[in-house]
């Protein structure tokens, strides 16, 4: 079921070393003068590529093109193709989650609107994971820790708070910043029997990815299909997951003989 990304490689990287203006990049990223230009909805953008760990040494270092889709344009644009893709996938009982990152909560509504309005499912909704970092989650629950089943690298666990029953699951995403991301006991029956399609801008690795099946895991859900913008580096999709197209991931230092090979 999975559609092939369309390949964008570092042969498509354009030098624009004077394109500093605001990427909106986390203070302790560093703009390389390199872009992918890349196509949504008809319209064209530049992608900065961007080292993420520019005080590594140089052989570590590990560079990406910056899809950021808090920028309104890009973020409609993205959303409206992503819509497109998950039209045909939706049914009278489908419905849509998104991670709790704020980059892709506008992306995700765009998305759902779109589907809506090609498959003609008015009944479509959307859920907005809740998630922050694991180590401040203990100031919005009292964990019960009997109740907490360790698993590699996640744990998934149950907890109680002010508004009720709350059960989430803990992971490291590529960004290596532990998180976790919890559904309501509401939303967890409302989950029970449902198509449920999660909707991300990129997928780097299977961390999130593997965090949202685990969560779901518990929610009887019926099926489970991703639609994401891009995946990135050498990532392969599954047979359920659908993309658009493939970003470049460099490691070690940037400069034009790299570009070049």
């Amino acid at each position: 079921m999975a559609t092939r990304p369309k390949d964008c490689g570092v042969q498509d990287l354009l030098w624009e070393p004077k394109k500093d203006r605001k990427w909106g990049l986390p203070a302790e990223h560093k703009y390389t003068g390199w872009v992918l230009p890349v196509n949504f909805d008809g319209k064209s953008f530049s992608l900065p590529l961007v080292t993420i760990n520019p005080e590594a040494p140089k052989n570590e270092r590990i560079s990406i093109n910056w899809l950021d889709c808090r920028q309104s344009e890009l973020g409609q644009a993205i959303g409206r193709d992503l819509g497109k893709l998950i039209a045909p996938l939706v049914d009278s009982n489908t419905i849509l989650i998104t991670p709790p990152s704020s980059k892709s909560i506008g992306m995700a509504t765009q998305a759902l609107a779109t589907a809506i309005q090609v498959s003609g499912r008015h009944n479509l909704d959307l859920i907005k994971i809740s998630g922050g970092k694991t180590a401040e989650i203990g100031n919005q629950f009292e964990l019960q820790s009997d109740e907490i089943i360790a698993i590699p690298d996640m744990q998934l666990w149950h907890a109680m708070s002010k508004n009720g029953n709350r059960f989430g699951v803990n992971y490291t995403p590529v960004t290596r910043t532990r998180k976790s991301m919890w559904f309501s006991r509401k939303e967890q029956e409302l989950l029970a029997g449902k198509r449920v399609i999660a909707v991300d801008d990129v997928a780097t690795t299977k961390a999130t990815i593997s965090a949202w099946e685990l969560l779901l895991s518990a929610c009887e859900i019926k099926e489970e299909f991703i639609v994401t913008a891009a995946v990135e580096g050498e990532f392969q999709p599954e047979t359920n997951h659908l993309a658009m197209i493939r970003i470049p991931e460099i490691r070690g230092g940037v400069d034009k003989a790299v570009i070049a090979r």
